[in-house]
């Protein structure tokens, strides 16, 4: 008779004294520091470099003037931000970045005027939605987003990339996404040793710049932007990530079904239709027919952070596939440094503030831990992600054809549970 599968609790993990205190601290470089601008978080040994690289796919059309110009439809090849952190060489020359500075978008591309003023106006209307969640400021508010935006960065632009190679990590950004949705994590990420890069991911319809749910866009754009940057010296490219929230996390999972996909390993922050109960959540058809179409190419180390109601039906479909699923009691937004960064700065009247950063930290040291411990094989890394952390619910490591079994369900059908912030979508 067959036994049912109890998936390993790592809260009952037992581990020597001195192994524990290095993994509940974090684990980091030798070289690491905590900054004044992000308390708790340990930046690693790199400086950060950052530049922006506009491409044009010429297989998708659109329209670079409107609405100025509306007479040539949609002749123009689609242009493709792609916004790349690495680490750098930073010279005396070099000077850091401003925090708004990730809002706009430089080119000498006269052609491209038109389009990079509608990108930068709908990321500053939509940054300013998430750091202060309201749709419109007030006289204060307004006076302290000018204030937030001019904070100085530890990141210099179009600094030189070291001569190394590093691994690459895609971030895909949710519904209503800005190009500064989660650049607390991207910084991180690139301090140590990783490249990542991320993009606008607008609309197919060049009457909109948002951020919406299409999934053929976003598989389109990533493996665009991977093909772009290949001539780039200090890309690791035997080594492939992707991390998103919200929707960007279901765009990576369906970027991941596809046969020519180069991703090896995964990272889902609070996808969403993990809260359903059953394997087929209403609105999410479209996704889960990629993932069970191709379940074949699920087959990645994939980790998955949710709160507490997810019963990770869809992702216990996915039986080829190595996971872990954490629980951790946050808010929608507050997976994105966008959203809890500001909290922490007391943007958002929120009293649990200095809690909702130190739930974001851990995510970005679980972010760094899962990568490092699935392309670098480092037992550190891993241990790090199989231990007990403040702040965390559960971890459960679910390894290939095995499903979690969670007997105390909310029996509500397709609806979930869970309490989501909403992702703009101006």
């Amino acid at each position: 008779m067959k036994k049912d599968f109890k998936p390993r609790n790592i809260r009952n993990l037992k581990l020597v004294f001195y192994f524990s205190m290095i993994l509940i601290l974090g684990y980091a470089p030798v070289i690491a520091q905590v900054t004044a601008l992000y308390p708790n978080l340990e930046m690693g040994q790199y400086d950060v470099g950052y530049k922006t690289i506009i491409d044009f796919d010429y297989s998708r059309t659109y329209n670079l003037k409107y609405p100025d110009d509306t007479s040539s439809q949609n002749r123009d090849p689609r242009p493709i931000i792609i916004n790349i952190w690495y680490p750098a060489k930073v010279n005396p020359k070099d000077k850091p970045m401003l925090y708004g500075d990730y809002i706009k978008v430089q080119t000498p591309d006269a052609t491209l005027k038109t389009f990079i003023k509608r990108i930068e106006d709908y990321n500053e209307k939509n940054s300013s939605f998430y750091i202060f969640d309201a749709d419109s400021l007030n006289k204060e508010q307004k006076e302290k987003f000018t204030e937030h935006l001019q904070q100085p960065l530890k990141v210099f632009k179009n600094a030189s990339p070291l001569a190394e190679k590093f691994p690459l990590v895609i971030y895909h950004a949710g519904l209503g996404g800005t190009l500064n949705d989660n650049t607390v994590l991207c910084e991180y990420l690139a301090s140590h040793g990783f490249v990542v890069i991320s993009g606008a991911f607008q609309a197919s319809n060049y009457e909109s710049v948002n951020l919406n749910w299409d999934l053929e866009r976003s598989t389109k754009d990533i493996d665009f932007m991977v093909n772009a940057i290949k001539s780039l010296p200090f890309i690791d490219f035997s080594k492939i990530a992707a991390i998103g929230q919200s929707y960007g996390a279901q765009a990576i999972l369906g970027y991941k079904t596809e046969d020519y996909s180069p991703v090896s390993c995964l990272i889902s922050l609070d996808n969403t239709f993990d809260y359903s109960i059953d394997v087929n959540p209403q609105g999410f058809e479209s996704l889960t027919q990629k993932l069970f179409e191709k379940i074949q190419n699920m087959n990645v180390p994939t980790l998955l952070f949710a709160g507490p109601a997810a019963s990770f039906k869809v992702m216990d479909s996915l039986r080829y596939s190595d996971r872990v699923y954490a629980t951790i009691e946050m808010e929608h937004n507050d997976y994105i440094s966008l959203s809890s960064f500001a909290i922490l700065k007391g943007l958002q009247n929120r009293r649990d503030k200095e809690a909702i950063w130190n739930k974001y930290v851990l995510i970005n040291q679980y972010c760094l831990n899962f990568l490092r411990g699935n392309f670098f094989n480092d037992t550190i890394a891993k241990n790090f992600i199989l231990s007990k952390h403040p702040y965390l619910i559960d971890v459960h490591e679910i390894p290939k054809g095995k499903a979690i079994l969670k007997a105390n369900q909310n029996k509500t059908g397709n609806d979930t549970m869970h309490k989501v912030r909403r992702r703009k979508n101006k």
